[in-house]
Formats: structure tokens, C-alpha cells, sequence
């Protein structure tokens, strides 16, 4: 039986032009290049079937923007899709999805570093994206869209030496940046992190303790981080053998912080450290050690929880809790999590069960049992629920959650810069790429997309959104429906 060919309409059959091919495919016609080649075996010309050049409407034909249309000019003469002379393509996605993102920050780069403002804001979501050397910066920065956007920014080499240099000479201007986010009675969590560099040129590189255990010269990073707003808010360099108070009064007098209160961890108590806070009446919530001789066991040690005199729910746990006012107007907070206490008491008959050169008994854990699944802050903020003490801390894990992005996303925890100046800049740079790490996963936890997509999985997708130019015309190139929903959801135009 025979096969009926499709009798094309005539608005579809005036587009075709020698050296073209009609094909309708699933309801709508393409327009592809042909041409024909000699078949030695068949002793004939066979057509060979070129690259797609576009589709076609009955309002005309509509030119495709892929890139394999260079090679389907070359073929076809006078075909229906205009000549092209030239086409490139760039990725577009982060760009376009970061630029509302970070409107305020370029601002603010701009009212403090001037024409600085756009090589700055270019190198640091190019870590961002590709945790980029510098020595590679440029041939990133040329593959992306934001090229186009700064077309007067170069991130060759010795540019970014100069820029880094030019950014870490100033540091005011780095902390009028760090004021334009202050905000007066926030929350501030600060933590402490060793950069490790081989330099012996920089000042800062000083042999300090870490929590690896480790002596090796470093510099350390102190960062403050907004509990209200979740993101990033100050960084500071100190030298490596410095991790005292003194630090923090000089860190919130730099960035202007106003009614704050500074949640540390528990190796920053300290008696002395303690009495510089108060003297400088810093607001403050601290943990202690377990084995701290101010915390008073003995309402734990009561039968059942009748020693503890508050409670609260936290994340469907039940928390309990006891305080007592100190003889110097501080408070002490003892905090019971039942769930952790059952990990703790597993945990530590398991070692007794499996201890090599410790000697644990049954008595040890008896003498312990009550201080597991418990731990204690002393804090000089008045007129806060427990609850509210308890969130403080707990908050914490976000700067942490911070410092595991700077070192493991960014990689950032090691540096190879030569001068104190550069080493600035470098952090400056680093601390942005941060900062827009933070807004992407502040979006992704709004959208409840947090479960599916990591800010890295997200990253990849918008790398693959290129725009193509061609003939000096800028298009979308296509994009997957994969990436077309999760644009929908995250609310992103690109165009």
C-alpha cells in the first residue's frame, strides 16, 4: 500500500527557497538546509539533510538562534534565513538571577569604590560561581554575559593585583560598605576561622592556635552575621595569634553596630573577657563548658524535671530549662533537650563498651548522667524568655553554616597573596561572594526549594542559560523545561 505525501499549504511552501527542505513535525513546519552528495556505491547524488534553519508561521518564517546554523549557511544559497556573518554565545543565567538580588550591593560599592564598584562586584561572582584563581578570572568573566553588562571591565592578571592592592590599602572605605548595612539592635553572631598562607611577607601571618589543633602561621577571619536578616554583615583580618576581646569592641566600633548583642562560642569564655564586655557594656550570650564551676547541677539531679522550672518547644522538641540571677546581675541558663540526652547516653555506653585505653565504668556514668543532653549560657541581656536565650544560640549554626560555605564552596580558606594589602582585597572579594551565597539560599528556603535544589544545583542550571548573538543581536537560546520550571518557581524573568 502506498504512502500519501503530505500536500504542504501555500503560506508554508513560499518560505521554501532552493537549497531548503520543508518537514512538518508534530504540527508545526521547519524549514532545514540541504544539499546532496555523490554516492560512489549507488553511482548517485544523494541529499543530505543540513542543519535546522528555523520555523515556519503563517505569519512568515522565524529564524532559529542555535549555533549550528554557521555551518548550515555555508551550504545553503539564497535560503529563506537572512545571512549570518557572525554568532557567539554567552551564559546569562547568573546574572540576570542575582542582579535584583544584589541591586543594594552594587550601590554600594559604587558610593564607596567608585569606579572600582564593577570589577569588584564582576571578580566576586565569578568566585561565586566558579571559586575561580585569579589568574583565571578573565577567561570567566569573557565566557559570561556580565561582559556585556560591564564591557569597560578586564579581570587579567595584573588588573586584579592592582585592584586587590588598590581595595586593601583603604580599609575605610571597606567599612563604610559594612555601614551602609548596619542596623541598630541586631542580633550579631561572630565567629572566628584561621586563613592559612605561606606567606612570610604578610604582618599578619602569625603562628596561632586553630580548631585543628594546628601552629602554622594563619591570619584569622572574624565574621559578624545578622541573625534578623540572615546573611553575612561584617568581616574583619586579624593576625593569627589574636582571638581575645579586644577584637570585638574594636569590630562593632568599625562597623557602627548599635544595640547589639554578641552570641559567641564556648571557647571565648573567660573571666577577663567576661569583665572587658561589661566594661565596654557590650551586650553578650556566651556558653559554657560543662565542667564550668558556675553551673549548678543540682535542680537536674532532682527526681524527674521538678528542679526545672521552664519549658518551651523548639523545632517539635520540648526543652526544659532552669536560670538563676548571678550576685553580679548576670543570668545563668541551663537547658535540658531529652533527645540529645538519649544520643549522649548511647553515645557514652557505647564507649564503655568499646574503650581501649579509657577506663569508663558505670560509676563514671552515673556521676555524668545529669549533666548529659544539657548545656549552660550566662548572658548580661535582661527581659528575654529563656526560649528567646535558647534561639540566640541556636542561631549560631548559621555562622557556622557560613564559614563551611567560605572554606568548602568558595574555598577560600587559604590564600597564596603576597601582601597585607592584597590579602584585604582578596577577603573584600571573597566576603561578597558570600554575601550572594547567603541572598541564593535565603530565596531557595522561601520558595521550599531548599529539599530539591542546593545552591550549587541551582548555580549549574542557570550556567547553562546562554543568550546567542547573532549578527551583533543578542537572543535567549533555548532552555530546558527542567530549567524552565524552576525559573517559575524562584519567580525569575530572564529575558
Amino acid at each position: 500500500m502506498g504512502t500519501t505525501r503530505r500536500v504542504h499549504p501555500d503560506w508554508a511552501l513560499k518560505q521554501k527557497r532552493p537549497g531548503t527542505e520543508l518537514r512538518y513535525i508534530r504540527g508545526i513546519y521547519y524549514l532545514y538546509g540541504v544539499s546532496s552528495k555523490w554516492n560512489k556505491d549507488k553511482k548517485r547524488a544523494q541529499k543530505v539533510t543540513g542543519k535546522i534553519l528555523g520555523r515556519v508561521t503563517e505569519n512568515g518564517f522565524i529564524e532559529s538562534a542555535r549555533r549550528q546554523m554557521i555551518d548550515v549557511n555555508s551550504k545553503v544559497e539564497n535560503s529563506a534565513a537572512p545571512t549570518i556573518k557572525s554568532i557567539s554565545t554567552k551564559s546569562a543565567g547568573v546574572g540576570c538571577f542575582l542582579d535584583p538580588l544584589l541591586s543594594d550591593v552594587l550601590a554600594a560599592l559604587k558610593k564607596h569604590f567608585g569606579e572600582d564598584a564593577d570589577p569588584i562586584y564582576c571578580a566576586s561572582l565569578m568566585r561565586l560561581t566558579h571559586q575561580t584563581p585569579l589568574k583565571n578570572m578573565n577567561v570567566h568573566l569573557q565566557e559570561n554575559f556580565l561582559s556585556e553588562s560591564f564591557p569597560h571591565v578586564s579581570l587579567a592578571d595584573k588588573r586584579v593585583s592592582a585592584l586587590l592592592k588598590n581595595i586593601g590599602s583603604d580599609r575605610e572605605r571597606i567599612n563604610g560598605f559594612f555601614r551602609e548595612f548596619s542596623r541598630a539592635g541586631e542580633n550579631i553572631l561572630m565567629d572566628i576561622t584561621a586563613i592559612h598562607s605561606k606567606s612570610e611577607q604578610m604582618s599578619i601571618n602569625q603562628r596561632g592556635y586553630n580548631a585543628q589543633g594546628s601552629f602554622d602561621p594563619q591570619a584569622n577571619l572574624l565574621l559578624l552575621f545578622s541573625q534578623s536578616r540572615h546573611e553575612p554583615v561584617y568581616y574583619r583580618v586579624l593576625p593569627g595569634n589574636i582571638r581575645d576581646v579586644k577584637s570585638v569592641q574594636l569590630t562593632l566600633k568599625e562597623v557602627g553596630a548599635v544595640d547589639t548583642v554578641f552570641v559567641a562560642d564556648k571557647g571565648f569564655y573567660s573571666e577577663s573577657n567576661i569583665e572587658e564586655m561589661e566594661q565596654a557594656h557590650l551586650q553578650y550570650v556566651i556558653p559554657l563548658k560543662r565542667n564550668s564551676s558556675l553551673i549548678d547541677y543540682e535542680p537536674l539531679k532532682k527526681g524527674g524535671k521538678s528542679g526545672l522550672s521552664h519549658y518551651f518547644k523548639f523545632q517539635d522538641r520540648f526543652i526544659f530549662c532552669v536560670l538563676r540571677e548571678l550576685s553580679d546581675g548576670k543570668i545563668l541558663y541551663t537547658f535540658l533537650d531529652d533527645h540529645l540526652r538519649l544520643e549522649e547516653e548511647r553515645a557514652f555506653l557505647n564507649r564503655m563498651e568499646t574503650q581501649k585505653e579509657e577506663k569508663l565504668t558505670i560509676m563514671d556514668f552515673h556521676e555524668r548522667i545529669h549533666t548529659l543532653g544539657t548545656f549552660s549560657i550566662i548572658t548580661n541581656v535582661k527581659e528575654k524568655q529563656p526560649q528567646d536565650i535558647y534561639k540566640m544560640y541556636k542561631a549560631r549554626m548559621e555562622v557556622e553554616t557560613a564559614f563551611d560555605a567560605f572554606k568548602n564552596t568558595l574555598e577560600a580558606d587559604r590564600s597564596y597573596m603576597q601582601s597585607d594589602q592584597s590579602f584585604e582585597g582578596w577577603m573584600f572579594i571573597n566576603y561578597l561572594a558570600l554575601l550572594a551565597y547567603w541572598r541564593i539560599l535565603r530565596v531557595l528556603l522561601e520558595k521550599e526549594l531548599l529539599a530539591k535544589f542546593s545552591i550549587n544545583d541551582l548555580i549549574m542550571h542557570l550556567s547553562y542559560i546562554r543568550k546567542v548573538r547573532i549578527n551583533g543581536c543578542w537572543h535567549l537560546a533555548e532552555i530546558t523545561d527542567k530549567t524552565r520550571r524552576l525559573l517559575a518557581k524562584l519567580e525569575c524573568h530572564i529575558t
